[in-house]
């Protein structure tokens, strides 16, 4: 049989197709979550926390916080307001914790407590006291450095130059050697310049004085303008058509009978002046007109006097006419100071003159109520007559936010008055006189219509914002207190006083429908379609509360930091690193967005071990490696696990991921649970973090400041690399979801460009195919040190410093070999080696496969 042999058919070669390469060259728009992976730029990341995009557009670890105050504050109560404050010759740091306490911070930083305010508070510096706007009455604080203290009856206190009157209410506290003195309330008494009496106090069997001591005060901000308000009483108006009898042989005092007004509680007013009208009847004054006139006030219950002053020097001094006579108190003047809502006479004592020979005690007939009292041994009530007195000063405004413009003090945030701005005469004791201190309505001049929700000054212009019930922005003009206006120029911005924060050369405010700045709201107009916010407005629409959210601003990187206590993360904002806006179609700049998470506990770790609960299934709570209170002593805001939020649930019965803060199995202290039904953490070696939520911000010194719902305050260390010195603060970004159009790509190589002066290592995950949970493939890069670095810059602990010496060793590019329609490329597991690390790139090599 034969056989055909058809000819060698050529085998040739199937030509592959060129290859290509997706570029990331930097993520200069920052963090986009409002719209999926899929949907946004090449230049955007899908996720992008501890990492900031610097000045020079490159993706930066953040640097760490870590403790700035050694002592948390009084049971562990939330830090809300912190701030420096010139106070005499001292800068004192002040803070103000969540159950109102205030405290200075000795100079151990612990928290020390002067006082409780009445709410939430903000202090404004100046005039060498810090302005308290706790919601209430407006207070000021004031203190001194003790230098001595006397073992005597009474105590005299060395003080120089303190800023205390007679009658004032001080407290105590940091004195070494006679700390019987510590932690309690005196009245100063006999004060001079340099040195003070505590009223009532024997220190003659005190251990003997050795150093220091701070002694404070928070007072009222009383008003002592002459407007209307700047008075206790005031009848000066009054009609002049009868007098009282004073010195006739039977009156020896004429009495203006008044309750004194409202206050906080337990706060004082010191009187500041009074004044009378007087005239004398007769001409019989020989040898006893060298008597002198005498105002005081005192209290009904006792009849004790509080200032004792001479009103004129001789009776027969006073005119035969009619004269308004007052007199200006002064601390040598004053005992005790008038209490809250208390019944006192203001009187005109002199007892010198006949039944022809007196002075007379002009009053105002009144039908009935009067309140003009004789006393004659006892105190007795003519109630048709009202004498033409007045005593001073008055309540101050109620304010919970200000702040200083053209050296004057902007208040706002009256509860009574919530649509008023009030305004000092270049003091904060005087609300009152005219074009000095007063009020202007926001809008108009009812108190109701438009409330403030915020007051900042920018470049020499006061800004007044609404609230989100009545939004507006005004601008006050005006070259003089009687010339001021605040008109609306627009209608559509309000925010909060506590998200409303001066960048230096902008104004950055947040409310519900975002974030935006006064620069963008003037360009724009307030009807504009976007805001600064909108690639994180998904954030904002879900967590953003009026009454809870905060901001910041972290100067040194020019970042508006805004936090939602409901949300675990920080949402940053580059205010100095505007960059075009690729979707516009006007030229609009955008800021870039990134987000933060900070850490208080690391609770998988050498320090801490796992316990399995003895309720509940497969719920396991953390204690001390040796066994014992791990000293969690608050509820954590938040638990990640692996990275992931946990829902907080009910201990004892927790579902799988879920965690709860308390005593479950009676071990004497609380402290964290989990479930995981994956088995013990210990031996998954999950990673588990407590958040630390931030509750103020401050900056001053060039440090940024965190207060922390744990009662401890915190600030960024520009030199250190691990969170409160301990642990890593995990960096990590995730890209845009690329979508192979008609058919699947060869991944065929990865190269990301980076790099760290201590060196670093880091994961680089791809997601394939639309997954978003399940990794691809994961690949390990290290950078090398610099072959320039010194040993005073290898800061890194020793744990740490294991990356590849050789830099040759370390190749930051790979062959891979993975088909996908669809990826995303994931950065994570950035171990710091003590020093940022600095991404610039990411490039994927890739060959189209035939459909």
């Amino acid at each position: 049989m034969s056989i055909i042999q058809w000819p060698a058919i050529s085998r040739q070669p199937r030509q592959k197709r060129p290859e290509n390469i997706i570029s990331y060259n930097g993520f200069t728009h920052g963090l986009n979550t409002q719209v999926p992976s899929f949907q946004i730029l090449q230049t955007e990341m899908s996720e992008c926390v501890n990492f900031k995009l610097n000045k020079g557009g490159q993706l930066e670890s953040r640097r760490p916080i870590v403790a700035y105050t050694t002592s948390p504050t009084t049971s562990n109560a939330s830090v809300k307001f912190f701030a420096k404050v010139p106070v005499g010759g001292n800068n004192r740091e002040l803070l103000v914790d969540s159950n109102y306490l205030l405290y200075y911070l000795n100079s151990s930083k612990v928290p020390v407590n002067v006082a409780t305010l009445e709410g939430d508070a903000t202090i404004v510096a100046y005039n060498g006291a810090g302005v308290i706007l706790d919601g209430s009455y407006i207070k000021q604080y004031e203190d001194g450095n003790i230098t001595g203290a006397s073992k005597a009856n009474p105590c005299v206190i060395t003080c120089v130059a303190h800023p205390f009157i007679n009658g004032q209410r001080v407290k105590i506290t940091g004195v070494a050697g006679m700390t019987q003195l510590n932690g309690n309330i005196y009245t100063v008494a006999n004060e001079t310049d340099d040195t003070f009496q505590l009223s009532g106090t024997d220190s003659s069997a005190y251990t003997t004085y050795t150093s220091g001591g701070i002694v404070s005060s928070v007072s009222l901000a009383y008003d002592d303008g002459t407007g209307a308000s700047g008075y206790q009483f005031d009848n000066r108006a009054g009609t002049d058509d009868t007098a009282l009898a004073l010195g006739n042989g039977t009156n020896t005092r004429i009495a203006y009978k008044f309750t004194s007004q409202t206050l906080d509680t337990g706060y004082l007013i010191p009187p500041t002046k009074i004044t009378v009208k007087l005239s004398k009847q007769g001409d019989g004054y020989t040898g006893t007109d060298n008597v002198p006139i005498t105002v005081k006030i005192r209290a009904v219950s006792g009849d004790t006097a509080l200032i004792t002053k001479t009103l004129v020097a001789t009776a027969g001094a006073v005119s035969k006419t009619a004269v308004e006579y007052g007199a200006v108190l002064t601390s040598d003047d004053i005992t005790t100071h008038m209490a809250s809502a208390t019944a006192y006479y203001a009187t005109v004592e002199y007892n010198n003159g006949d039944g022809s020979n007196y002075i007379k005690v002009h009053c105002t007939t009144v039908a009935s109520g009067g309140v003009g009292y004789y006393y004659d041994g006892s105190y007795n009530a003519d109630t048709t007559k009202d004498p033409i007195m007045s005593v001073k000063p008055g309540r101050p405004p109620k304010g919970a936010f200000g702040t200083i413009h053209e050296k004057r003090l902007f208040i706002a945030g009256d509860p009574d008055n919530p649509g008023y701005m009030w305004y000092g005469n270049l003091t904060c004791l005087d609300w009152s006189t005219p074009d000095g201190g007063g009020y202007v309505g926001a809008v108009d001049d009812s108190r109701n219509n438009y409330e403030v929700g915020a007051i900042r000054d920018l470049f020499n212009q006061l800004y007044v914002i609404g609230k989100e019930t009545q939004p507006y922005l005004c601008i006050l003009s005006g070259a003089s207190p009687n010339d001021y206006i605040l008109s609306p120029a627009f209608q559509e911005v309000w925010t909060t006083h506590k998200t409303a924060v001066n960048t230096t050369n902008d104004l950055w405010i947040a409310g519900g429908k975002g974030v935006n700045s006064i620069r963008g709201v003037e360009q724009y107009g307030d009807i504009r379609t976007f805001a600064e916010s909108d690639p994180v407005y998904d954030r904002i629409q879900d967590y953003f509360s009026t009454s809870t959210a905060i901001a910041g601003y972290y100067a040194r990187d020019g970042q508006y930091w805004l936090y939602m206590p409901s949300y675990y993360r920080i949402l940053i904002v580059n205010t100095k690193g505007s960059v075009p806006d690729p979707l516009s179609t006007n030229n609009e700049m955008r800021y870039p967005w990134v987000e933060y998470e900070l850490y208080r506990h690391v609770l998988r770790s050498s320090t801490y071990k796992w316990t399995k609960s003895g309720n509940g299934t497969n719920e396991y709570h953390v204690e001390l490696a040796a066994g014992g209170d791990p000293s969690i002593a608050t509820q954590p805001d938040f638990i990640t696990m692996g990275k992931a939020k946990l829902v907080e649930g009910a201990v004892g019965s927790l579902s799988n991921h879920e965690w709860d803060y308390g005593d479950n199995d009676t071990l004497g202290y609380s402290t964290v649970y989990v479930r995981d039904d994956s088995g013990d953490p210990d031996t998954t070696e999950v990673d588990i973090r407590s958040i630390l939520g931030p509750t103020c911000f401050a900056w001053f010194d060039d440090v940024f400041y965190i207060g922390g719902s744990d009662g401890y305050i915190y600030y960024i260390d520009e030199t250190g690399y691990l969170e409160l010195s301990t642990h890593q603060i995990l960096p990590r970004i995730k890209t845009i979801y690329n979508s192979i159009p008609f058919g699947y790509v060869n991944l065929s190589g990865l190269h990301i460009l980076g790099s760290s002066l201590g060196g670093s290592s880091l994961t680089v995950e791809i997601y394939r195919n639309d997954y978003q949970a399940n990794v691809g493939a994961s690949y390990t890069f290290n950078f090398a040190y610099y072959d320039t670095l010194t040993v005073n810059e290898a800061t890194m602990t020793v744990s740490d410093a294991w990356f590849a010496i050789d830099a040759g060793s370390n190749p930051t590019f790979r062959r891979i070999n993975l088909n996908a329609r669809s990826f995303l490329i994931s950065v994570q597991d950035v171990q710091l080696v003590g020093h940022p690390v600095y991404l610039n790139a990411l490039h994927v090599r890739y060959r189209q496969l035939q459909i």
